[in-house]
């Protein structure tokens, strides 16, 4: 795959992150360099998990502090190859106490799993610098609204917009019916990327999405949000890489912010993993 300039969502419960070293400032002799923010009161349950599927890459964790670093796993950090203390707007290597930003930092992606606290303005901006300077790849992962979801949906919805996306998510869960594992909530979904990114599907062509939600567009012109199968056929900078069965169901889990784009009970196949190509980065 080419270096294009992708954003994506994945709209499932994601935990991720990382531990150890210094941070990469040039190319490191490895296949690529992930940072991964948990600064903004995401979980590391799985993170283990995670980290064992970029087994050829240098994993690095954006932390809140020194004691949150020293309460991980030890097989997160035998995982994990470095960490840092701070947030998305700047960091610390607490090794050396030196300062960074993510403009200084040479990485292939940067992961946002499932914030729980919000992105603040100077870190939006940094995530910003960091794109433009890099050209890297961005993936957020969001959730439902099943429990609290609807305040992780809001805190995602609220970054995709400041940073200029389209994609975001609506206020809903999709459940399935048939393609499941025992329960319609765990949803086994369909990797079906188009022709350009197929090999996203090389060994996984069903995946496991517990609870997950579904991707809407957002249409800055109007404010509002839509369905994002009704654009797909205009917007070549979309590519929707998950999707559910042709047995989906949206469904509402909670009531507090009603779904926005998509209808409670509609049956279909619904984008639940999607990639955006953002040319002004």
């Amino acid at each position: 795959m080419s270096r294009e300039r992708m954003l994506r969502v994945l709209v499932a419960l994601l935990l991720t992150a990382t531990v150890a070293l210094a941070l990469p400032t040039t190319r490191a002799a490895v296949s690529y360099v992930v940072v991964v923010d948990l600064s903004h009161g995401q979980g590391v349950k799985g993170l283990d998990v995670f980290l064992k599927t970029l087994y050829d890459a240098e994993v690095y964790l954006v932390v809140p502090s020194k004691e949150f670093y020293d309460a991980l796993s030890p097989q997160v950090k035998a995982l994990a190859t470095g960490y840092y203390v701070g947030n998305l707007a700047k960091f610390t290597d607490p090794a050396t106490g030196r300062e960074y930003t993510l403009t200084g930092i040479y990485t292939d992606l940067l992961i946002i799993p499932q914030p729980v606290k919000p992105i603040a303005a100077d870190e939006v901006a940094s995530v910003i610098s960091y794109l433009k300077a890099r050209g890297g790849g961005l993936w957020v992962a969001g959730d439902s609204d099943y429990g609290a979801g609807e305040d992780v949906i809001r805190l995602v919805n609220d970054f995709m917009i400041a940073i200029g996306a389209n994609i975001v998510l609506d206020y809903l869960s999709v459940a399935d019916p048939v393609s499941n594992c025992a329960a319609d909530y765990r949803v086994v979904a369909w990797v079906r990327p188009p022709k350009e990114l197929e090999f996203l599907a090389y060994g996984a062509e069903k995946i496991l999405m517990h609870g997950p939600g579904v991707v809407a567009f957002y249409d800055p012109a109007t404010g509002t949000f839509e369905k994002l199968t009704d654009v797909l056929k205009t917007r070549e900078d979309i590519k929707v890489i998950v999707w559910s069965s042709p047995n989906g169901t949206i469904v509402e889990n909670n009531a507090k912010i009603r779904g926005i784009a998509y209808e409670v009970g509609s049956i279909g196949v619904f984008p639940m993993v999607v990639a955006q190509i953002m040319p002004q980065y």
